[in-house]
């Protein structure tokens, strides 16, 4: 994206981002990535997979890493914020 002339340009880019992986989802597509999904798509994860699959990941998460070291946040928000 060229940001030239454009006072907001990271709030312009995350709404076209947004609105296209919304677009994405809707037509069947995913967001994952051969880096993965992380931080920044992780929002859209609970519109791609069950509330069960969702649960799954938290318990596993919990399972192999109780002190929440290991990637933090990444893939599925805690449980004490809205996401579902």
């Amino acid at each position: 994206m060229n940001a030239a002339g454009v006072a907001n340009a990271l709030t312009v880019y995350e709404e076209i981002e947004s609105r296209a992986r919304d677009e994405a989802i809707a037509s069947g597509g995913n967001i994952s990535h051969h880096h993965g999904v992380g931080q920044k798509k992780r929002r859209w994860v609970p519109k791609q997979i069950s509330p069960t699959a969702v649960l799954l990941y938290r318990a596993i998460k919990k399972g192999l890493d109780p002190k929440n070291i290991f990637a933090v946040e990444n893939i599925i928000l805690p449980v004490n914020k809205s996401n579902l």
